[in-house]
């Protein structure tokens, strides 16, 4: 019993040495102020601004292409920029006046599937 009480007592203080220097080690990092994130977000927005914009003109310059995975897959990357635009200006408390509910569409699931599969190899080959 007492041995129990011994072991305990080590497992206690050895964690709580850990935990003190984990904590140490933590002081070490740099905090991220402020302003850093203000840049990061306005850097964001930018880059944001410009897929909007081009997703925009592609879904005006394809308007009839016939095939209509094209202006879904368009919709669903100006939705995901809206999306992002939105987290974004949480960042630095500002409004965007863009709606962040989620949307939900009928897709094409076997074709979604495929599109999936040719894509992502070519993401491993890199």
């Amino acid at each position: 019993m007492q041995e129990d009480k011994n072991q305990t007592v080590s497992g206690i203080l050895r964690a709580r040495a850990e935990l003190e220097q984990v904590l140490y080690e933590m002081e070490k990092l740099p905090a991220l102020s402020e302003s850093a994130v203000h840049f990061a977000a306005h850097a964001l927005n930018n880059y944001l601004t410009v897929t909007g914009g081009t997703v925009e003109l592609l879904l005006l310059m394809l308007a009839n292409h016939p095939d209509k995975q094209v202006r879904t897959g368009l919709e669903a990357l100006q939705q995901a920029t809206n999306l992002m635009a939105h987290t974004g200006s949480r960042l630095v408390n500002a409004e965007t006046g863009l709606d962040a509910e989620m949307r939900f569409e009928k897709v094409e699931l076997p074709i979604m599937a495929q599109r999936f599969r040719l894509f992502y190899p070519r993401i491993a080959d890199q």
